[in-house]
């Protein structure tokens, strides 16, 4: 049978390990994919797989509107420059959305754990360890002035503590940092921006930032803003006008004593847009099943919800039944070749080729050998 090759190339800055960073291919005509193989241009970690699928936009959380995605899964070494393991400290995060990635200053990095305290099927980053302290910024942060649209989804590993959580937000002095954090023994949600407007749920009645939680902000373009809890509204349209910038993960104030963070983060997510109800909820339910916190039987999510024991996430159909893992090999060397799982793995329209490792420097070439 005669075949044909195809070769791609993914810079390394869209080659993040970004669920809807799929480099989405269009064939036409039938056709069955034989072999695959790989290089990379510069040392660095990646590994891919191939679907069927139109893009992963489908199957994950829309990505065009996303510009900060901090995913603990995603960190790969530790602040020795090391592969990481349970218990390292860590320097720097990458922004999966994004090329840049924010670092730790100098005797405030946070700890990796492999496993969460309470999402135990992911990594999560461990902010407890330095009397909270620990604190990530980000170089390059979205600053979205008065009017401007965000959203943000925050996944809350620990949280069980009676005390100020900053969870996320900007120090531009005191009295007027933007934040998101729990206030206070009632663990009250708090929202400031960097005009030292700010307001809270209910005193005495919050308890809104604990174990497992997930919790979104929207602010639309009017400057209301309602936050979500677990899918339930718990703050709804409350004027922040402010300008809010997200570039601080953890204690959110370096000028002065403000209630060090008291929190383990699995993921943060900001996307420069107001989500829509309809969207919010695709968010919550992804994350929901994504981290093993609703299930077919459970009631972690409202009974109304759309993710409510129904997965929103279409399986993959991957066709290497392993990843094919770039991350050992050295630089300009082709990997070898690589069958699918299953032959003949048929093509008829799209397929996608989709990062499963993070990878930041140079670039990948992948060569794809079809029987026509």
């Amino acid at each position: 049978m005669a075949t044909r090759t195809h070769t791609v190339t993914m810079s390394g800055d869209f080659a993040g390990n970004y669920e809807g960073a799929a480099l989405n291919l269009k064939i036409y005509g039938t056709t069955s994919l034989g072999r695959v193989r790989a290089k990379k241009s510069a040392s660095g970690y990646f590994a891919f797989n191939i679907d069927t699928a139109a893009s992963q936009i489908d199957k994950f959380i829309a990505a065009e509107s996303v510009v900060v995605d901090f995913n603990a899964a995603t960190i790969l070494q530790n602040a020795a420059g090391s592969a990481v393991s349970d218990g390292d400290t860590i320097n720097f995060w990458n922004n999966d959305a994004a090329d840049n990635e924010a670092t730790a200053p100098s005797g405030d990095e946070p700890e990796w754990m492999e496993e969460g305290d309470q999402i135990t099927n992911s990594p999560t980053v461990d902010f407890l360890t330095n009397g909270g302290d620990e604190r990530f910024v980000l170089g390059t942060a979205p600053s979205f002035a008065s009017g401007e649209e965000f959203s943000i989804a925050i996944v809350v590993d620990n949280g069980n503590t009676n005390a100020n959580r900053p969870f996320l937000g900007s120090d531009v002095g005191a009295g007027a940092n933007a934040s998101i954090y729990g206030n206070g023994s009632n663990r009250n949600m708090k929202v400031q921006d960097e005009s030292g407007n700010s307001f809270e749920s209910t005193s005495g009645g919050g308890d809104n930032f604990k174990n497992k939680d997930i919790h979104v902000m929207v602010r639309t373009s009017s400057n209301r803003v309602s936050c979500y809890r677990r899918g339930e509204e718990i703050i709804s349209g409350e004027s922040l006008t402010g300008t809010f910038s997200p570039s601080i993960i953890g204690n959110a104030r370096e000028s002065s004593s403000w209630g060090g963070q008291k929190a383990n983060i699995t993921r943060v997510i900001v996307a420069d847009e107001e989500w829509s109800n309809a969207s919010r909820e695709n968010v919550e339910a992804w994350l929901a099943w994504e981290y093993d916190l609703q299930n077919g039987s459970n009631s972690y999510l409202p009974s109304s919800h759309v993710g409510y024991r129904s997965d929103p996430r279409t399986s993959k159909a991957p066709a290497f039944s392993s990843d094919i893992d770039l991350s050992a090999l050295a630089v300009d060397t082709w990997s070898s070749y690589f069958a699918p799982s299953s032959l003949p793995w048929d093509v008829d329209g799209p397929i996608a080729i989709y990062p499963t490792k993070d990878y930041k420097a140079g670039t990948i070439t992948i060569e794809l050998e079809f029987e026509v």
